[in-house]
């Protein structure tokens, strides 16, 4: 009996400590940080793309000494001919020799200022600092002072020429920026970019290149006249349309209005105010020389001339504004009447 009560009491005990016991859980798994997903790097755009997409941007490119700066001046030259009204802004670069040998490159703007790009012979105090291409030393400065200044994204600008985006001006800081200001605006752009070298190209020339907008012109020395062709037709066309959208339409192409284009509405409703003015001081005249030579003989007939005069005046006015192609909702037709 002893030794039931004794079990009896184990088993008491036991069961009291499992419920007093916190539950047992699982192990909980080690937490893990969520996978990280990194973007695919972009795809070229292929010349389909290119050709589809707005094309402000037309690149040309070829191995060195094949004729792209060559190219660019003499199609500048013949837009500056055929439509001397354009404002075209930008740069190209061209060698300076001596003795028949290359000793370096300047930069020279559309207007004729020129100055140093880089030099082999340049041995100052400050070169030491400066970049070197091959033996050539890149006076950046320089390049900023006279590029800097046509690159600024303008209204008045009508087309912009930057010859070229290479190694050299890529060494200012300064230079790319400007260059994607001016290829992200809505004026159109004719530049170079070298080849890749070694298949290894320049990072700002690879995004240039790549760009939706831009247009590649592969330059070589069987098509180069067929090149500043095309190139030139494309300008033109570029030029005409964009012409026609400040002109006639008013916007630009992001649907805003362009301040070349108020100017152009302001003068056109100027000078539609001024021969709706001119029509009705001349039709004034006529009636009044008619009232006079035939002055009325009662007051009801003076009443009759009146109301006659002004129903005219009225009708003409109304009449002329709608010739115009005025809208009532700008001003209303009634402003200019004489009293």
């Amino acid at each position: 009996m002893w030794q039931r009560d004794k079990h009896r009491n184990r088993q008491t005990r036991i069961s009291t400590q499992q419920r007093h016991q916190p539950p047992v859980l699982p192990p909980t798994p080690a937490l893990r940080p969520p996978p990280v997903t990194r973007p695919s790097p972009r795809p070229a755009a292929t010349t389909d793309q290119m050709a589809a997409a707005p094309s402000r941007c037309l690149l040309v490119t070829g191995p060195p000494g094949v004729g792209k700066t060559t190219l660019v001046t003499r199609v500048f030259e013949t837009l500056r001919e055929s439509h001397p009204h354009l404002n075209i802004r930008g740069f190209y670069t061209r060698e300076v020799r001596e003795s028949g040998e290359r000793v370096g490159f300047e930069v020279v703007t559309l207007d004729g200022r020129t100055g140093p790009l880089a030099s082999s012979k340049v041995s100052s105090r400050e070169s030491v600092r400066w970049p070197t291409v091959g033996r050539y030393k890149v006076d950046i400065a320089s390049l900023e002072s006279l590029a800097l200044p046509e690159l600024q994204v303008k209204d008045d600008t009508d087309l912009f020429i930057i010859d070229e985006v290479g190694k050299m001006e890529l060494f200012s800081s300064a230079f790319f920026p400007a260059v994607m200001r001016v290829i992200e605006s809505n004026i159109p752009v004719l530049a170079t970019i070298p080849v890749p070298r070694l298949g290894r190209d320049i990072p700002g020339v690879a995004r240039l290149r790549n760009h939706p907008g831009a247009v590649i012109y592969t330059l070589n020395t069987g098509n180069r006249d067929a090149m500043r062709e095309g190139v030139y037709n494309h300008l033109s066309s570029l030029l005409q349309k964009r012409q026609c959208v400040e002109e006639l339409n008013g916007i630009d192409s992001m649907g805003s209005p362009t301040m070349n284009a108020v100017r152009i509405m302001s003068r056109r409703r100027s000078n539609m105010k001024k021969h709706v003015s001119f029509k009705l001081n001349k039709l004034c005249f006529s009636v009044l020389f008619i009232l006079q030579h035939q002055a009325p003989t009662s007051g009801s007939d003076l009443h009759l001339h009146k109301g006659f005069f002004q129903s005219i005046q009225t009708l003409v006015i109304v009449k002329l504004w709608y010739n115009s192609g005025c809208q009532l909702s700008s001003d209303s037709p009634m402003d200019y009447v004489i009293n």
